[in-house]
């Protein structure tokens, strides 16, 4: 809100006069905008500038308490197959299906994110009996 004084000739204050101006739309516009830079549209997981990001504060967290970091690459074999086949939209369904069933065994503060067509990258900061690398493979 810019509220502004009138004053007459001789410089005394007569009226105020506010203007309001409604920022919401604006602010959710910016939300949006900051959401595509860091998140993936078709998975909305992490996308890989924000998975840096996380990474590099995980990895300064684990060295300082002495923890272990586990990070994964799994690249989709045969996806541009599935693609090329049977089409994006069954493409998009198959990867959406992967990402949930992925995120469902990682635990709160695990990621996982995906860096290109067919990659994802899951990371734990620490690890755990139940979540090993070999759980989310054999899954």
């Amino acid at each position: 809100m810019t509220i502004t004084a009138i004053t007459n000739d001789e410089g005394v204050n007569q009226h105020y006069a506010g203007l309001f101006s409604d920022i919401t739309h604006m602010r959710e516009n910016e939300d949006k905008i900051r959401h595509l830079a860091y998140y993936d549209v078709l998975t909305r997981l992490p996308n890989r500038r924000l998975l840096e990001d996380r990474i590099k504060l995980a990895i300064r967290h684990a060295h300082r308490e002495t923890q272990q970091l586990a990070i994964m690459f799994i690249d989709l074999d045969h996806f541009k197959q599935v693609n090329d086949t049977l089409g994006h939209a069954l493409g998009d369904e198959l990867l959406l299906n992967v990402a949930a069933r992925m995120t469902a065994k990682l635990r709160e503060d695990d990621t996982l994110a995906r860096l290109g067509a067919m990659s994802l990258l899951p990371y734990s900061l620490t690890l755990t009996a139940s979540l090993k690398p070999q759980t989310l493979r054999d899954d």
